[in-house]
């Protein structure tokens, strides 16, 4: 999370509500389609939103390797998604400690 925060200066609520389907690997983007504030699931509303995000093909390897890794892999999944509330929901930034 950190690192793709880093690398393409996503907002905190973008983050936690990627999910999988959000990326293109063929085209090396990501679609800034929803956010999570206080909770709540939402779309995003700005222009940006509509246009990809490239992905840098070494940062797009660390995706996919996280994919690999995590049991909440299908499309449908979130990125983050949060092993306490069995991939329903994502890890949040502000709660992200492991004893939630």
């Amino acid at each position: 999370m950190v690192i793709l925060s880093l690398c393409t200066r996503m907002r905190c609520s973008e983050l936690a509500a990627l999910k999988w389907s959000d990326f293109d690997w063929q085209n090396l983007s990501v679609y800034i389609r929803r956010a999570i504030v206080s909770g709540h699931l939402d779309d995003v509303k700005t222009e940006y939103s509509e246009a990809p995000l490239p992905l840098d093909p070494a940062l797009a390897e660390v995706i996919f390797e996280w994919r690999r890794k995590t049991e909440f892999c299908s499309d449908s999944d979130f990125v983050f998604a949060s092993p306490f509330t069995a991939g329903e929901k994502p890890y949040t930034p502000w709660n992200c400690s492991t004893t939630n």
